[in-house]
């Protein structure tokens, strides 16, 4: 409201009116300035902090929900068992959660040794990319839901089994659709601007990870079963499948 649709949407009023971030237009900044502008400096400064506390509150979910998938494959032996270890007093999954920590600096400082904005780039082209990516799996998930209860309805009714689940999917679809058809927007922050590479790369990225991951199952339901079937099965079924694994592999040495 305070800088009205023709501002927001330009970067040369943007830039005009001051709402700028290295010299570069800014729309994050709207917050901030407006509000000094209008209830003083302490806004603008009170405002910044709340913003670095809650970028930092969003990383650190961020790791602990990537550090859990990655220990949480790394003791159903998808990944390296190493990464399931936990720490021997604390019980904290200290291997999966270093991993983690080494992923992020590594492109932190790719984006740092190459000069490009924090919130302009890292953070708006990486979240956008991961967003991206947990709207294309709740899509995902939704027709699996059907697909599963059409094998064992679990004494679940026909809304649970089928309406809810199957209208989610095809409202998640045309949400997916139109993120991606409007990637360039959310990259650039600039409707009509010219298209950015990256606006078709991480999109791309994201479709790519997912055809790699289902090769990658494809071929451990045929090679491994019992780690395919132990995946988001918890303890038990990992000491079962280790179980399998050390019969099996105790019967071809006794075999050789």
């Amino acid at each position: 409201m305070a800088a009205g649709p023709a501002t927001i949407t330009d970067p040369d009023r943007l830039a005009e009116a001051g709402f700028t971030s290295g010299g570069a237009p800014d729309p994050t900044t709207v917050l901030f300035v407006a509000g000094a502008e209008r209830l003083g400096a302490w806004f603008a400064e009170v405002g910044v902090l709340f913003f670095a506390t809650s970028l930092f509150a969003a990383l650190l979910s961020f790791h602990n929900a990537v550090a859990r998938y990655i220990f949480s494959l790394g003791r159903e032996r998808v990944l390296p068992r190493v990464l399931g270890q936990v720490h021997p007093r604390k019980q904290a999954p200290y291997a999966a959660s270093l991993t983690q920590t080494a992923l992020a600096f590594v492109v932190v400082t790719v984006f740092a040794v190459l000069g490009l904005d924090p919130i302009l780039t890292l953070f708006t082209w990486l979240t956008n990319t991961g967003a991206l990516g947990v709207v294309a799996l709740l899509t995902l998930l939704s027709f699996s839901v059907v697909a599963f209860f059409r094998n064992d309805a679990r004494n679940e009714g026909g809304f649970a089994r089928l309406i809810a689940p199957l209208v989610a999917g095809l409202v998640l679809a045309v949400v997916l659709v139109l993120i991606v058809l409007n990637f360039n927007v959310l990259l650039t922050s600039t409707p009509g601007a010219p298209l950015n590479p990256l606006a078709v790369v991480f999109p791309v990225l994201v479709l790519g990870a997912g055809v790699v991951g289902f090769v990658v199952a494809v071929a451990m339901r045929s090679r491994r079963p019992a780690v395919y079937a132990g995946i988001g099965e918890g303890v038990a079924a990992v000491q079962a499948t280790a179980a399998k694994e050390d019969t099996g592999t105790q019967t071809e040495r006794s075999s050789s």
